[in-house]
């Protein structure tokens, strides 16, 4: 996995989750790291490179599935 650092402005929060929809998650901070994985389960499921991003503590809610994780 690749890292690449991120010293941006503020960000509204932002929503996301997996493909399935089971988990379901709110970004309210700027992702503080980031990382691409080339595994062939992100390969397959975007065509092409993964994305990991790495929040600061109380950046990330869990808004569906946290029980899942």
């Amino acid at each position: 996995m690749t890292a690449i650092t991120h010293t941006g402005a503020a960000m509204a929060s932002t929503e996301g989750g997996c493909l399935c929809g089971a988990i379901r998650y709110r970004l309210a901070d700027v992702p503080t790291e980031f990382g691409a994985c080339h595994c062939s389960m992100c390969l397959k499921s975007s065509g092409g490179v993964g994305l990991a991003m790495e929040v600061p503590d109380g950046g990330l809610t869990w808004t569906a599935g946290e029980g899942r994780i």
